[in-house]
């Protein structure tokens, strides 16, 4: 009776810790990598026909190419999605089968630890480790990264897989009951097509057929067996790499566990230990900050030293066996953390944790094995603390997913809330959408999808899936509005969405403002005399860029140019623009340059505009798509990684006060990205901008833009494109 008291104790206590530690995921839908591979599952699903060959099982989009993981999810989706509308339910129901499959992996790793530590420490100690590091791992707060995230579906399948057939094998072996032991090796099979963590377990059966299976044998013979064992559960696990020679599409087959490289560059050995030591210290304290605060990391060091406080006094009476631990324990992490030893988990955030998620596996085995070293209450009583403060670290890692995924559907719903109230046949750009929302960058990946056909609602039309979110910052925007494709881009329909933080005085939240179609300014964009513009000029802001004005001789130049205008339309009321002055025979010049100002942008048709102060009385002004162009129209020169103006023989325009800069702009206008990057003066007319050419992708199409600018307002500009 005291037995089944206690274990049904046991149980409620890991309910309960489990159900506190996965909620936020539950209640959260898809963000980050997760949006292409649901998007590709419920195209998948509304096509309504199973793979047609086996290269299709190797193509899923963020899923590491194996055939299992991916059947799998194409099954899932099917019946949690069966309409293809890939929505909160569809994500709560594929991260649930998420934590099923921890869970069995955690029921497997409890009879495979049990089976392999029983020999060495007895039944007791051998079933307390084995649930205590069962737990542990379904408790790691980097087990949470791993579950949030469907495209990891192959990795937990894996290791369910794994823990089972590891522990089939080991009764087999144990017991001699062979029939065990072929359903271990069937198991392997399977998990050979999940993940390639499946690498380990030919390594892990030999290992435990050389120490656990028959350990009071001669040496030599077990270490025959664990050969023949290895070479078994190889040949199992490597049939996938077969198939996959023989019907993976080109690109795929390749076999390559370990991917020392980031986007094909090699990280070198220094950076490579660095971020090793990096993740050894993420291990330690999976904290994630941004969920649960820097009293995180108290939690972490108090359940670490609960965990290891054991293993070092039992280290005392048998330090043999517990270095032999040690040293395995510390082999097992550097090997796990190999597979990825180029990509980072950013300690703050666990961004990435999901890399980390076989070494967790194994640090939870190491603090299972370690806690329970003691006898008496203390064998229960610490795992369930050390568990404690890891459901603790597990939550707060979950709750910026969740918050995360909120966030995503609140622009979701401003975005759709805009297309029915605008009409689906719209573009949408988003200016500067937030890099992370709890340090789970989501909106920026988030973009491309937001249209597609599983997430849109159900009053959507069928055609609304071909319109486009993107998203660029105010820099990329301001470059974006100089070439014609904005042109016709806001020509075909366009929304920008703005937020109210990049527009003093405008309020909080987001604004949406529609582009109008494009049409020509009405009169002359010239006028000369007074510093207002005639009642016959019409200007559309977003052509009419920049102004020049030639003041009067006797204009005084003490104090900067200010420009005003009254337009139909505006987004923040802030109606006026400081310019820069330049030296000229004729008298002072005055440039303006409007792009600096999205009031202006967004101003539609401007009906008056007007100078004050010295500008009040003028020789002539003219509005122009763009600043005064360069003289000598100069083009780059392509030295080394570098480029090279050369200006000519005429100079740029002096200022008539202000400092004076060049800055070369570099524009993609397929990711819609802007880059400054200095220039130097290397001798009279000649610039150098150094290592421009990594910058520019080859077979991209990229715009630059060489400015000078006088305390930061572009007075001259010239400009080309390449690729």
């Amino acid at each position: 009776m005291h037995d089944r008291l206690r274990r049904a104790g046991v149980i409620a206590l890991v309910a309960v810790f489990t159900v506190y530690s996965y909620a936020p995921l539950l209640r959260a839908g898809f963000v980050g990598d997760d949006l292409a591979t649901a998007v590709e599952l419920g195209e998948r699903v509304r096509a309504g026909t199973w793979p047609g060959a086996v290269g299709e099982l190797y193509t899923l989009a963020q899923v590491e190419p194996r055939p299992v993981a991916t059947l799998s999810l194409l099954v899932s989706s099917r019946l949690a999605a069966p309409d293809g509308k890939m929505d909160l339910g569809a994500a709560r129901w594929l991260r649930g089968e998420g934590l099923l499959l921890l869970f069995l992996a955690a029921l497997g790793l409890t009879g495979a630890l049990r089976r392999s530590l029983a020999p060495w420490f007895g039944q007791d100690q051998a079933r307390a480790a084995g649930i205590a590091a069962a737990v542990l791992f379904l408790l790691h707060p980097l087990c949470v990264s791993t579950v949030a995230r469907i495209a990891s579906r192959g990795d937990l399948l894996v290791v369910a897989l794994g823990a089972w057939s590891l522990r089939l094998f080991l009764r087999g072996r144990q017991n001699e009951e062979y029939g065990y032991v072929a359903g271990a090796c069937l198991i392997a099979m399977v998990a050979g097509g999940a993940s390639r963590l499946a690498i380990f377990l030919p390594l892990l059966c030999a290992g435990m057929e050389y120490v656990s299976a028959r350990r009071h044998r001669k040496r030599m013979v077990r270490a025959r067996t664990a050969l023949t064992t290895f070479v078994v559960f190889g040949v199992c696990v490597g049939l996938e790499w077969g198939a996959r020679i023989l019907f993976a599409p080109e690109g795929t087959a390749a076999f390559a566990p370990w991917r020392p490289t980031v986007d094909g560059h090699p990280v070198g050995l220094a950076e490579t230990a660095a971020l090793g030591v990096e993740k050894l210290g993420v291990l330690m304290l999976p904290v994630n900050t941004f969920g649960i605060g820097a009293i995180g990391y108290v939690f972490a060091g108090v359940a670490a030293l609960l965990a290891l406080h054991p293993g070092f006094v039992a280290a005392r009476a048998a330090p043999r066996m517990w270095g032999r631990i040690l040293l395995g324990w510390v082999v097992s992490i550097a090997a796990t953390e190999g597979l990825e030893p180029a990509l980072r988990v950013l300690p703050e955030s666990l961004t990435g944790g999901h890399l980390l998620f076989a070494p967790a596996l194994v640090m939870a085995v190491g603090f299972g094995i370690s806690s329970t070293a003691i006898s008496g209450a203390r064998r229960s009583a610490l795992p369930a603390a050390i568990g404690f403060f890891y459901a603790l670290l597990a939550h707060g890692n979950a709750v910026p997913v969740e918050e995360a995924s909120q966030g995503l559907a609140a622009l979701r719903t401003r975005v759709f809330d805009e297309a029915r109230r605008r009409g689906w046949d719209r573009d949408f750009l988003m200016i500067d959408p937030p890099h992370a929302i709890a340090g789970v960058d989501v909106i920026r990946p988030a973009l491309p999808y937001l249209f597609a056909a599983s997430f849109l609602p159900a009053d959507a039309p069928p055609e609304a899936a071909q319109r486009r979110v993107r998203g660029s910052d105010l820099a990329a925007f301001r470059a974006f509005v100089r070439e014609p494709e904005f042109t016709a881009w806001r020509a075909a329909g366009a929304v920008v969405l703005v937020p109210a933080g990049a527009l003093p005085g405008s309020g909080e939240g987001t604004i949406a403002v529609e582009l109008p179609a494009p049409e020509p300014s009405e009169g002359r964009m010239l006028w000369r005399e007074t510093g207002r513009s005639p009642s016959g000029i019409v200007l559309e802001a977003l052509r009419a860029r920049s102004i020049r004005v030639v003041g009067l001789p006797s204009a005084r130049t003490a104090d900067a140019p200010v420009v005003r205008w009254s337009a139909s339309s505006g987004v923040a009321n802030i109606d006026e623009v400081t310019g820069a002055w330049l030296e000229s025979p004729s008298g002072p010049v005055a440039i303006f340059d409007l792009e600096q100002s999205l009031d202006w942008l967004f101003a539609d048709r401007v009906r008056s505009v007007w100078f004050t102060g010295a500008l009040s009385l003028i020789s002539s002004a003219q509005a122009s798509p763009g600043p005064p162009a360069l003289a000598g129209d100069p083009v780059p020169r392509i030295v080394g990684e570098d480029w090279l103006f050369d200006l000519g023989p005429e100079p740029p325009p002096a200022p008539a006060l202000g400092e004076v800069s060049w800055i070369l702009g570099v524009f993609d206008l397929e990711k819609l990205e802007y880059e400054e990057l200095p220039l130097r003066v290397e001798s009279e007319g000649r610039l150098r901008a150094v290592g421009v050419v990594p910058r520019v992708d080859e077979g991209t199409e990229h715009v630059w833009y060489l400015d000078y600018r006088v305390d930061g307002v572009t007075v001259a500009r010239a400009s080309g494109r390449r690729g």
